[in-house]
């Protein structure tokens, strides 16, 4: 079997390798193959206010917890690289945190244990972040409500004025206030669409990304864009609800189509990923569906903001597509990242738990 862990020799200049390991900023802890801490970097340390000779020889779960524990084995036996987010762990406190682990290799065919790698998850990134989004929601759709009817009005006075205007100037504008009219009921309908609760039912992503590709056919027939799909036909039902999942990916399409003015190609992928997490006692995987551009990409100070409510630099935008398509993914349980090199396209990835 490939690794795929790159192969570790601690043997060779220990000291050396110690004094990088202490200088990662995520703490770091070893164990063998019997499951025993046999390493804990300073980080680490620090955050089970534990130090090395303290743990040493000690079996991971008496020291963390039998939260991450069934996936270490499954790193172990599988030889494989795996991570996760938001788990939580109770090294003498309840710890929320993002994982990786990785097998490593001394002599041998078969892996000496495992590299644990942990970050504790921002509290402005998992909490407050949420809890502001939630209250955005809110309040927009108490606003969406309030608005709705009066728009409603002012586009059917809007629709009586046009059939009595005669002179070009006036039709002229009495269309563009129908037309910024129906631009605004097109918001609100998406602000209200998200305060809906979601209903959960066994989803085929395949049909959802299609009926969302089916929608922009003709802007894609009109253009120099090509749309390749390749997605894992094997690949089981997710937990999801259609309507708000279809929203997520016309989001996503829409800003591909539109970074690629001259044309390129809209790589869709599905996959199982290479992440999991647990759900009580039970070990779940996530299905893994991207969307790639060869558009101009996004630069790095930005990849962090895209997802902010009304940050947008585009004409015309509203800065809430990708907000909204966040908090769609994570109702769902799951999480959405980008990935991107400015000139180069960006590549959004939808991580999704399998129907049970």
């Amino acid at each position: 079997m490939a690794r795929s862990a790159p192969l570790l020799r601690l043997e060779k200049s220990k000291g050396f390798y110690e004094a990088i390991i202490n200088s990662l900023l995520d703490a770091i802890i070893l164990v063998d193959r019997k499951f025993k801490i046999i390493f804990v970097n300073r980080a680490a340390e620090e955050l089970i206010f534990k130090d090395l000779k303290e743990v040493f020889g000690r079996p991971f779960r008496d020291v963390f917890g039998d939260t991450l524990a069934p996936l270490i084995e499954k790193s172990f036996s599988t030889e494989r690289a795996l991570s996760g987010r938001g788990l939580e762990l109770s090294p003498g406190r309840t710890v929320s945190v993002d994982f990786s682990l990785s097998p490593y290799f001394t002599d041998g065919t078969l892996p000496a244990g495992v590299i644990v790698s942990l970050r504790e998850a921002s509290k402005a990134e998992h909490g407050s972040y949420d809890y502001a989004l939630d209250s955005l929601n809110s309040m927009l759709s108490s606003i969406a409500h309030e608005i709705k009817n009066p728009l409603g009005g002012i586009r059917g006075a809007s629709q009586l004025l046009k059939d009595k205007v005669t002179d070009r100037e006036g039709s002229e504008c009495v269309a563009l206030i129908i037309k910024e009219v129906d631009r605004l009921k097109k918001l609100l309908q998406e602000l209200l669409g998200l305060s809906k609760r979601s209903v959960f039912g066994p989803t085929n992503i395949h049909e959802v990304i299609e009926q969302a590709v089916v929608l922009f056919n003709g802007e894609i027939e009109d253009s120099s864009i090509k749309v390749v799909r390749q997605y894992d036909p094997s690949l089981p039902k997710v937990k999801g609800d259609d309507r708000k999942l279809l929203q997520v990916f016309l989001n996503l399409l829409k800003n591909a189509l539109e970074a690629m003015p001259s044309g390129g190609t809209i790589t869709i992928f599905t996959r199982p990923s290479d992440e999991y997490a647990l759900e009580g006692n039970k070990i779940t995987r996530w299905a893994l569906i991207g969307v790639k551009d060869e558009g101009c990409g996004i630069a790095r100070e930005e990849l962090n903001k895209i997802f902010f409510p009304f940050y947008t630099k585009k004409a015309g935008g509203t800065g809430l597509g990708l907000t909204i398509s966040q908090k769609i993914i994570r109702d769902h349980g799951g999480h959405i990242n980008v990935e991107s090199i400015q000139g180069t396209g960006a590549t959004f990835k939808i991580y999704i738990p399998f129907f049970p």
